[in-house]
């Protein structure tokens, strides 16, 4: 049995108050881990010397009574040893059953634990005794996220991404059970998959056979009314409460709540009514006959047009009812319906939408939005292709001002097509909106290229505002400005800052339907972390985003895949680099030019392994293309060669760049490209401490090895001494780093 997890307090509170005399109920769910804890309770108990005897209610007891219980009949009150009867689904005992238990367990040497299905009475014997008795009751509460992840490790037997651990904790609602079985059914199916040492998910979940008979069982005693409520929830959800008008709708509303099958819960300025398990949905969805399913669609769908579906999204719900019941929607509607769900951040439906719509003919918005979908989707060649498809049909002006935007600020090429057509007369609503604050991203981009950091910075709070604000609330431009932001402040140095967005972006962008979303942000976090010279976390982070950009890449694989290539240089793996390398050259390219080339990547190993000549040779040959890309990308490639022993062919180069660069981070890489030209050791640990504040570790121990070569060899041997145990600390914090600098370390 797997070790028991997220449940170590209360089985210490258990056996704590079993020793001191009380009586233990253990309540739950189904599949909440019931059964794991009580049992987990007789082990301990056990090994503390106890006699543990064990039982189970079960439905077939009735009519064998005490069935349940038969085998502890010869248990006797022995003062000698202390003895714990345990019963799983208590609730399930028959009364000779339940009447024979209490009697045994009203002896001072004998104690009780049972487990009981939150919402299920006791038996009248049992609740008596518990009446009687002291007692303790613990209410089992869902697994966390955090605990959800630690049962993964243990049923995969490896680290799972944090990705996949949000998608099966909210799938699964923390229940233990269900997780379990969905997991194993994944696992069955491929759709859970290792790589690079972790676990990930490259599919939809979908509810194994094992699992859905589970689910089935709990719902098969419905009655045909409240079955027919479940339906309407399941297909439906959120369903207004105005939907359970009249005292019948309500009085089945209150069963299945108190059932705990469905709960009632605010939904924006109403109330709604959502089934109390995610999974649930899917098994009754499953069991409604395809016409019946249909009905049920059209005439919720009929209801809240009937009530002027007031509510924004409201269209969505309309249109999404009518697609899945196969009813006709109108083409307008159903654009209409693709903006709101892609305002919700839900490009398969958007997807579904505007295909739909496209079936009547040529749609600019549709073509606009499918666009859209299929790059939220990881899908880049194909947006292209559809995007590029406008020029053969007239197009809005406010869409062709939006799509030129969006295309500017994602590097999405234009091809070789010309202008598209434009046809005057009616507006595009989001799109009015929204196109301005594109036209700023494909601005601020250019900007942080070249090095003008501040403007940017400047303006990123108010146009993140004016994002919010949009027409159709997109996340996707509200992004894509965070990103500005995000990337401005990591070239100016301000890595403690990035890392202050990150966190709370990190949240949304696990719960984000599209991975890339979260593909990014931690990629993001693995170039923290190898700024800070920490490349455990560089590694961890990276490789996460590499495992979600291989499932949907929209061109983010290649530059993720360079990047996790560097720390793998840095230690020395050259069998990992030249894989994750021969990968990258492999993957989808686009535009956008990476942060970290194969020429630095292969620099990096060739430095470390010391043939510093040979790393600054290769790097050399690409000074002109990082030229030729911008300030941003030049400046790291100057910086390697100051690093690897080429100080003084870059110094002037580095001041150049320094006073025309923002931030802080350009002046420190010419200061140490000068101070290491001239071979100053007191400016070199000038270097290091502005280095370590920013929190730039590996920099910071380079910068004092440097120095401390330069003070050895000025014959101050003491301050050379002193510079080498602080960069041998500083060092020990960058987990196996090889580099030139640090090789001065092993000479001293």
């Amino acid at each position: 049995m797997t070790p028991l997890v997220g449940r170590q307090p209360e089985l210490a509170y258990a056996v704590r108050a079993l020793e001191d005399g009380a009586t233990l109920v253990v309540a739950g769910t189904g599949g909440i881990g019931k059964t794991r804890l009580i049992t987990a309770i007789g082990d301990e108990v056990g090994t503390r010397g106890w006699v543990v005897h064990r039982a189970a209610g079960t439905l077939a007891a009735p009519g064998l009574p005490p069935a349940a219980i038969a085998h502890l009949i010869p248990v006797k009150p022995d003062p000698s040893a202390r003895q714990l009867i345990l019963v799983d689904d208590a609730h399930l005992l028959d009364e000779a059953s339940a009447s024979t238990l209490a009697q045994l367990a009203r002896d001072e040497h004998v104690a009780l634990a049972v487990s009981v299905r939150s919402g299920e009475f006791l038996p009248e014997a049992i609740a008596e005794l518990f009446d009687d008795t002291e007692s303790i009751r613990i209410e089992l509460q869902a697994l966390s996220e955090r605990e959800v992840g630690q049962l993964l490790a243990l049923l995969l037997g490896g680290r799972t991404d944090r990705a996949t651990v949000h998608t099966l904790w909210e799938t699964t609602r923390g229940n233990a059970l269900f997780l379990r079985e969905l997991v194993g059914d994944a696992l069955t199916r491929g759709l859970i998959t290792e790589a690079d040492d972790t676990w990930v998910l490259r599919g939809e979940l979908t509810i194994g056979p094992s699992l859905h008979d589970l689910i089935a069982g709990r719902l098969r005693h419905l009655a045909p009314d409240e079955r027919e409520v479940l339906e309407t929830i399941a297909i439906s959800e959120p369903t207004p409460m105005a939907n359970f008008v009249g005292v019948a709708g309500a009085r089945v509303l209150g069963t299945l709540t108190q059932s705990g099958l469905v709960e009632v819960r605010p939904d924006g300025q109403r109330r709604a009514v959502f089934l109390s398990h995610p999974l649930y949905g899917e098994v009754v969805r499953a069991a409604i006959p395809a016409g019946r399913a249909a009905t049920l669609r059209i005439a919720l769908a009929d209801e809240i047009e009937a009530h002027g579906g007031r509510r924004r999204d409201d269209r969505l719900r309309v249109a999404s009812l009518r697609v899945a019941a196969g009813s006709p929607v109108a083409p307008a509607a159903l654009v209409a319906a693709a903006w709101e769900a892609r305002a919700a951040h839900d490009p398969a439906l958007v997807e579904r939408l505007v295909t739909m719509a496209l079936r009547s003919g040529p749609d600019a918005e549709a073509t606009f939005l499918l666009g859209a979908a299929l790059l939220d989707r990881g899908r880049y060649r194909e947006a292209v292709a559809t995007w590029d498809s406008l020029v053969d049909q007239p197009c809005p002006d406010e869409l062709r001002a939006l799509l030129a935007t969006v295309r500017a600020a994602l590097s999405v090429p234009t091809g070789d097509k010309g202008d598209i057509e434009v046809a005057p007369g009616a507006e595009t609503g989001p799109a009015v909106d929204e196109a301005p604050v594109w036209a700023w991203i494909a601005s601020a981009r250019d900007r942080i290229t070249a090095g003008r950091l501040e403007t940017v910075l400047d303006e990123a709070a108010a146009v993140d505002i004016r994002a919010e604000q949009t027409g159709a609330g997109v996340a996707l431009p509200m992004l894509s400005v965070r990103s500005c932001r995000v990337f401005a402040l990591l070239a100016a140095g301000r890595l403690d800052s990035v890392e202050s967005v990150l966190t709370s972006d990190l949240e949304s962008a696990v719960t984000d339907p599209r991975p890339t979303i979260y593909a990014h942000v931690v990629e993001v976090l693995g170039l923290v972390a190898l700024a800070r010279g920490d490349l455990e976390a560089a590694e961890t982070h990276l490789s996460d985003a590499v495992a979600t950009f291989r499932i949907s890449d929209n061109g983010g694989l290649r530059p993720a895949l360079l990047e996790l290539a560097l720390v793998s240089a840095m230690r020395g793996d050259e069998h990992t680099m030249s894989a994750l390398l021969a990968e990258a050259r492999r993957a989808q390219v686009t535009t956008v030019e990476p942060l970290v080339a194969e020429i630095r990547v292969r620099a990096a190993f060739l430095a470390g392994e010391g043939s510093s000549t040979a790393a600054c040779a290769l790097l050399r040959e690409h000074v002109a293309d990082a030229r030729a890309a911008g300030p941003l990308f030049e400046l790291p490639v100057l910086h390697d060669l100051a690093r690897y022993g080429a100080a003084e062919s870059v110094v002037a180069r580095l001041v150049e760049l320094a006073a025309a660069f923002d931030g802080v981070l350009a002046s420190l890489y010419r200061d140490q490209a000068v101070a290491i030209t001239g071979r100053d050791g007191a400016a070199l640990l000038d270097v290091a401490t502005r280095f370590e504040v920013l929190g730039f570790s590996l920099d910071a121990a380079e910068s004092v090895a440097a120095a401390a070569a330069a003070l050895r060899t000025a014959g101050k041997s003491a301050a050379a001494s002193a510079a080498t145990e602080r960069a041998s600390g500083l060092a020990a914090a960058c987990e196996g780093a090889r580099t030139p600098l640090l090789a001065f370390l092993g000479r001293s």
